[in-house]
């Protein structure tokens, strides 16, 4: 949270607010998914079939700092996926769009008891946009955490 705060005020913004980030993930037409309000296997990169921790090091609880994890594979390919390879995961705005808000990566929100909402590829949530962890602090990061910044 650190990290990405200081990342977001270099580039002129902030961090989201949980409020904001929820907003922009559901849309205008209010909806808990990019593509609808139940959850679809597949349709966003989430609730994936291995956690890479395991895959790498037989063990999800360990070694989230080994550089290798976002590169591991699993039966239906790449568990990270590069942003925009989820089409149905797209968040309709005015015309335009913003991609994977649910999956891929966690995000950290604007709190200062350290929130990440959205879920990143291996999380087993269902939540779509209000899925939300409040389990770190803020100085926590690894390689299952992103951020997407406001203005």
């Amino acid at each position: 949270g650190v990290v990405a705060g200081g990342a977001c005020q270099a580039g002129g913004k902030r961090l989201c607010s949980i409020a904001e980030w929820t907003f922009a993930c559901r849309g205008e037409k209010n909806r808990r998914f990019p593509y609808g309000d139940d959850y679809e296997d597949g349709a966003c990169n989430v609730f994936r079939e291995a956690h890479p921790a395991s895959v790498l090091h037989g063990d999800a609880s360990i070694n989230h700092l080994d550089p290798r994890l976002n590169l591991v594979k699993g039966s239906r390919g790449p568990l990270l996926r590069r942003t925009g390879e989820s089409p149905r995961c797209r968040r309709e705005w005015s015309g335009d769009g913003v991609f994977d808000m649910v999956g891929n990566l966690d995000e950290w929100v604007d709190d200062p008891e350290g929130t990440f909402a959205g879920g990143f590829y291996a999380r087993g949530t269902r939540d779509g946009c209000d899925a939300k962890i409040e389990a770190h602090p803020v100085e926590y990061f690894d390689y299952s955490v992103g951020v997407r910044c406001c203005r």
